[in-house]
């Protein structure tokens, strides 16, 4: 057999590496070196890599980096294999993204697609056919879509009373377990027990109770996703991510083999037609759904998660909220209307609004069809244009001198106190910008208000350690919402007059929302 050197020094091996070497110098030259009044590199980018390692250790770093690095927070140049991507941070400049018809992000849904979750070619291209609807291409119709079939009022009202109906039934099987705990006291890592807590009743009203019965890990699975998104977008080989791709396969299998269409909500059945009458691919279907499946989770779960965990550090806010919501509940404690819980709480939504801006990771991506000028900056057709809320988030010149750290009333102070700044709710950017804003926003304020008002009003919750401080996890990155630094253990008891079967018929009569269908959160108004 042939030592390694031995094979290196073969001539008919020499050949095809170095010609592959020296094409792929020839691509990142081509995509390194800057062209007219291109957005300037940073520095310290590897060949062939670029700055991918940097970003896949620590994007918030690297962010950081380049707003040291620009000017006036002009637009600057980094590249990920071989892919320019320009940073977009001035707020002007942000805007003007948002307005250019020649930046798209359809194209990047096409790739995160089969990317990241491995749907076919064809089902991909059949998404662009119209059919006897008229409603035209899948990608074109998405957004209208969503808005109105989650606007405030019926559609809203819908979802929400199926999420908080599975809610109770869960909140039972919680309160059995804890019953059967030894001393009635369960000891749980808090963002494990919140998924489950509010991943359990969201599954089952979008999608049904059979994904969860096919296969009831999925919500772990579906965490490893997001733990998994750097290196599914990177674009090595499927081999190397083996375990990503794994772990993809099995959350596509719960949803084509689990999923019973007949039992999802009516706009997943209406979505399922559209595809089937567009040649749609079954399996790819179910894609589509799970897609949206884990878009619920990404950001519902970490954002309960830290808006708990900071409640349990601070005492008199919790009471002062749970006091705020009490009109919403019955004389008995028990949630009775969501209307107001959402709309007429401004304590509750203010600190809402800190937990996503303190963690959110988001970034708007968009694809550069046509070369554009933004900001000063040509932006060159082919180049990706990426706008990171947590730079903008984390700016002490909008949000205050005190922006690294989770303030309760931040979006509630005067502002006029130097240094402590109040831009108002709208300064954040969790949930995009322009004339796009995530059409789920409004379902995310009543799943994340009523799971948090009957989380706290049926379970005494204590971290084990009061002396412990964790923080977002800027390390590796997320998909949305930043993850604790470390994993956050808790007690949790039963409120001495919240026995289980408690509940029992909460929230299933419709009028309880009849003050509700013209109503949007205090945030949007």
């Amino acid at each position: 057999m042939h030592s390694a050197v031995e094979q290196l020094a073969n001539p008919y091996l020499i050949a095809p590496i170095a010609g592959t070497v020296a094409l792929g110098i020839l691509y990142w030259s081509r995509h390194t070196f800057s062209r007219p009044n291109e957005p300037l590199l940073l520095p310290g980018g590897l060949p062939l890599i670029g700055h991918a390692f940097e970003y896949a250790k620590n994007s918030s770093e690297l962010y950081l980096r380049i707003r040291e690095f620009a000017r006036d927070l002009q637009p600057i140049s980094i590249t990920l294999m071989g892919q320019r991507i320009y940073i977009v941070m001035k707020p002007q400049d942000i805007s003007s993204v948002w307005r250019t018809k020649a930046l798209d992000f359809n194209p990047v849904v096409e790739w995160g697609l089969t990317a990241l979750f491995n749907m076919s070619p064809e089902g991909v291209r059949r998404l662009h056919f119209d059919a006897e609807d008229g409603m035209g291409s899948m990608y074109v119709n998405s957004h209208t879509f969503f808005r109105d079939h989650l606007a405030p009022g019926e559609p809203l009202n819908i979802i929400t009373r199926s999420f908080v109906e599975y809610m109770m039934k869960d909140l039972e099987t919680a309160k059995q377990e804890i019953c059967r705990a030894p001393g009635e006291t369960l000891q749980v890592d808090l963002m494990r027990w919140i998924r489950y807590r509010l991943g359990i009743p969201s599954t089952n009203a979008m999608a049904g109770e059979g994904v969860l019965q096919y296969d009831p890990g999925i919500l772990d699975a579906v965490a490893k996703f997001d733990s998994d998104i750097v290196r599914l977008s990177s674009g090595l080989p499927k081999w190397i991510n083996k375990d990503a791709h794994d772990n993809v396969r099995r959350l596509s299998d719960a949803f084509e083999h689990g999923m019973d269409v007949e039992k999802t909500l009516y706009w997943i059945q209406l979505r399922i037609k559209m595809m089937a009458d567009r040649g749609v691919p079954f399996r790819d279907q179910t894609i589509i759904i799970l897609i949206l499946w884990q878009a619920l989770q990404a950001n519902a779960i970490p954002v309960t998660f830290w808006m708990i965990y900071q409640l349990l550090r601070d005492p008199k806010t919790l009471q002062e909220l749970m006091q705020e919501a009490r009109p919403s509940l019955d004389e008995n404690g028990n949630l009775v209307d969501i209307g107001y819980l959402s709309t007429k709480t401004p304590k509750l939504n203010a600190f809402y609004w800190e937990a996503l801006r303190y963690a959110s990771a988001s970034a708007s991506v968009r694809k550069v069809l046509d070369t554009v000028s933004i900001g000063g900056r040509t932006l060159y057709k082919g180049a990706m244009v990426m706008l990171p809320a947590r730079p903008y988030h984390m700016d002490p010149e909008i949000f205050g001198d005190d922006c690294d750290k989770f303030v309760a009333d931040r979006f509630l102070r005067d502002g006029k106190e130097p240094g402590k700044l109040n831009p108002g709710f709208r300064s954040v950017r969790a949930f995009g910008g322009g004339i796009s804003l995530c059409p789920g926003r409004h379902f995310a304020i009543n799943e994340i208000f009523s799971a948090i008002v009957t989380i706290f009003n049926n379970f005494d919750i204590s971290l084990v350690d009061p002396s412990q401080t964790v923080h977002p996890r800027t390390e590796g990155s997320a998909v949305s919402i930043l993850p604790p630094n470390e994993n956050v253990l808790v007690n949790i008891k039963l409120k001495g007059n919240k026995e289980p079967n408690e509940v029992d018929g909460l929230f299933l009569e419709p009028s309880i929302f009849s003050d509700y269908k013209t109503q949007t959160s205090v945030s949007d108004s």
